[in-house]
Formats: structure tokens, sequence, C-alpha cells
């Protein structure tokens, strides 16, 4: 395997060294369940990872056409998964995706296979690409799972999905009706409207069964508008 003081499986696209005789090939195809590799010299032949030893001298890169947002399918730790496609502050590709019960974000270094796009979104929460945690916060809002029963009942679910507690940073995305999905809220009117209240990101006050109370400022004790869930986002 990689000697490169990582447990990192190899990808199509490394380029590796026979650590016995010297010579270098790129791999081409990845087996790892049986924990083997083809090389582009003899891409008829697997190697036997277990009697063979390999070191990457260079990860392949994720290629160019991947973009932040885009939704890909790949294989990690053996595992099909869905996840999306982010940059991180230093320029880094990484995915963002769900993984034993919780959303990470894994440098694509350590994704097997590669990537098969299947769908794109603009759907963003907060910026979706200065940190880890932006990348994980928009992945779990695009892959969150739907929320059932009454408006109460569907809040608390979206409530404990995100972890939203009084003092997370959240953002409001859309207009809505008077009472809408259920909800108390009351209409978004115009003095609300030109307030720019819609796309700022503000902080919750207050969590009631059928509404949620926001403010500007973290700590504030004036609230800024009265929301449903449904129109906000974590930031």
């Amino acid at each position: 395997m990689d000697s490169q003081g990582t447990d990192r499986p190899f990808c199509v696209g490394d380029e590796v060294v026979n650590d016995k005789q010297g010579w270098a090939a790129k791999v081409v195809e990845v087996d790892v369940k049986l924990n083997r590799i083809k090389l582009k010299q003899n891409a008829s032949a697997w190697y036997d990872l277990d009697n063979t030893s390999f070191t990457v001298v260079r990860h392949a890169p994720v290629k160019a056409e991947y973009k932040p947002g885009d939704v890909v399918e790949f294989e990690y730790r053996g595992v099909i998964c869905e996840g999306m496609m982010f940059i991180n502050y230093c320029e880094s590709y990484g995915v963002a995706f769900e993984w034993k019960d919780t959303y990470i974000w894994e440098c694509t270094d350590a994704i097997v296979g590669g990537f098969r796009k299947i769908g794109h979104t603009e759907h963003k929460v907060g910026e979706g690409g200065g940190s880890c945690n932006d990348a994980i916060n928009t992945a779990k809002a695009y892959f969150s799972p739907t929320f059932t029963g009454t408006y109460a009942e569907r809040q608390e679910q979206w409530i404990e999905h995100h972890g939203i507690k009084v003092g997370s940073k959240v953002k409001v995305v859309r207009k809505f009706e008077e009472g809408a999905d259920g909800s108390v809220c009351m209409a978004w009117d115009s003095t609300q409207a030109k307030a720019g209240k819609q796309g700022r990101t503000c902080y919750i006050r207050t969590i009631h069964n059928r509404e949620i109370v926001l403010c500007s400022i973290k700590g504030e004790t004036q609230g800024c508008g009265i929301f449903p869930y449904t129109v906000l986002e974590p930031a």
C-alpha cells in the first residue's frame, strides 16, 4: 500500500513506484474489496497489494470539470456514497457527505475510484466553500431527510437534524405567507421586505413550537422578525 505515512487507498490516476524494482506507472483501476490495482503499462494484469508494495509519488488531481456544488457519486472505504464537491480556503478540493451517521469533509485524495457527476445545485448554506464547516452544512441541508407530521413536529425534526439552538446563525432565504406551512407566523409585510431581511444572516433568539424568533446580533434581546423554519437555512 501507500507508504507515505497514510492509510489512504490508491485512486485511479495516482502515479506509483514499485518499491522493490523501482519502476513507475499510473493506476487505471482499483479493486478495494480484493485490495488490488491495475496499472497503465499492463492494464490486463492485477497487482495484489498484499504481496506487492507500491508508493504513491503523485496523487491523482480532481478533474477540472468538477466545481463547487456538483453532486457526485464515489467509493469511500468500500462503500458507494453521494456527496457534494467543494473547494476550501486552501484551494483544495474535497467532498462533504454523510458517513456513519454524521457529515464529514474528506479531501479527494482519500476517495477511491474517482467521481461520477450525478447532479449540480446552486443551493448554498453560508458560502459553501470558505471552510469545511460551510461545506458540511451545505451538504447536510441538501441531503436532508423529508420531515413529516404537524408543523411543530417538522420544526422539531429540522432543529434536531441541523443542531439548531438559541444563538445559532441562520439565513432567511425566501418570503412566506401568513400561517405558512401550519406555523403561526404573520405574513411577510412590506416593512420587513424593505428592511432587507430576505437573504440576510441572523441569529436564533427564541424557539417556540410553531415559530422561530430571530435577532440581528447574537445575544440581542430585541427580535428582528418571526419566521417559520421553512424559510431558514443554517449559515
